[in-house]
């Protein structure tokens, strides 16, 4: 979980994620949705399945049009409680 930084590369870049293999990306859903922030994760975290929280319900719809675009496979938790099962194999 990245937890919910802005845009700039000093919030992601020095954990080098991409260098740990990560199977499960918990991201900020500006983070998936926005190319801005597709790039940071591209570049920085490199999760193989991407989970977009913390959006925000007037912008779930949206987000999740734009996040499909970005990342076809990616999954938006917008209801509390809401389950999820990883393809990893």
């Amino acid at each position: 979980h990245t937890g919910d930084p802005g845009f700039e590369e000093k919030a992601v870049q020095p954990f080098r994620l991409q260098e740990r293999g990560i199977d499960i990306g918990l991201l900020p859903d500006w983070w998936v949705a926005y190319e801005e922030g597709a790039e940071l994760v591209r570049k920085y975290v490199q999760p193989r399945e991407h989970i977009g929280v913390h959006v925000s319900p007037q912008w779930a719809e949206e987000n999740r049009r734009r996040a499909a675009r970005i990342f076809p496979k990616a999954v938006l938790f917008t209801e509390p409680g809401q389950r999820w099962r990883p393809t990893l194999r």
